[in-house]
């Protein structure tokens, strides 16, 4: 069986590409049956479940997600606060598309859990718990804080996600295992402290995620670990675990201007 995994479409940033058409086209080219998207769709709610519903039909594979943070914000026409974070999180959990607190039987052999994760503040490093509590670093606001009101605070969210991926993992212990989050699971894909001149990724890595899921997949001999968020592209292997970051990222930020070439990077397949 191959297993296609993606991540960060951003359909709505990303607009003036055919990012839909051309990666169901690369779908069916490869022979995918399940493909996994690992958040960060588009900052809709609505356009999120459209765009699964579209690549369903034009690519005829199962289609599993987990929302990423953007898909949480939901912001045109909306005012995003505590109950309005959690009511999209729980009418995505309604979606066919979404495993969040579920898990999905790929084969008899494999397993698929996952969930959004969060952050702990664990891959900072040099500041107070109280900064990064403000997730703003002189005039830079980590956007979250203005569209991610969840009803806990954010060290209690991550607690919260890493105790769903106890639950569903549970009785699947003796299965081959892909965890899917959005956050980072590994600390070797933040960002290094030195990559930007204008952005203090010291601080900013706080809001990636957590290293209690790379503890996680150890401890749950994790076979893979798809991630997102970050906007990197890479592939590790740690212990019994290949962590998996497959982004395809804001146009912006591509390394060439060749979109196909882009979107073929993005897309890891494996085969189970």
């Amino acid at each position: 069986m191959l297993i296609g995994m993606i991540s960060d479409l951003h359909v709505d940033i990303n607009k003036d590409y055919p990012v839909v058409d051309r990666l169901s086209e690369l779908v069916r080219e490869s022979g995918v049956e399940v493909l996994l998207i690992a958040g960060d769709i588009s900052d809709s709610a609505e356009l999120t479940l459209q765009t699964l519903n579209m690549l369903e039909q034009a690519t005829g594979s199962r289609i599993y997600f987990v929302p990423g943070n953007h898909d949480m914000w939901d912001k045109p026409g909306t005012t995003p606060g505590e109950l309005r974070t959690q009511e999209i999180y729980e009418n995505y959990k309604k979606s066919k598309y979404c495993i969040s607190e579920k898990a999905v039987l790929l084969n008899g052999d494999w397993v698929l859990i996952g969930n959004i994760g969060w952050y702990d503040y664990s891959f900072g490093n040099g500041f107070s718990k109280e900064m990064y509590q403000m997730m703003q670093y002189g005039e830079r606001i980590w956007h979250d804080r203005l569209f991610s009101k969840w009803s806990r605070e954010n060290e209690k969210t991550h607690r919260w996600q890493l105790e769903t991926l106890r639950q569903a993992v549970q009785p699947y212990r003796d299965k081959h295992k892909i965890l899917m989050t959005h956050m980072v699971s590994h600390e070797a894909f933040t960002v290094p402290a030195d990559w930007s001149e204008t952005v203090n990724w010291s601080y900013f890595n706080a809001f990636l995620g957590s290293k209690d899921y790379r503890r996680f997949c150890t401890e749950e001999q994790i076979d893979y670990a798809l991630m997102g968020h970050v906007h990197y592209r890479g592939e590790r292997k740690d212990g019994a675990t290949t962590y998996v970051c497959s982004c395809l990222n804001y146009s912006r930020e591509w390394k060439s201007t060749d979109f196909l070439k882009e979107l073929a990077l993005s897309l890891r397949v494996i085969t189970i």
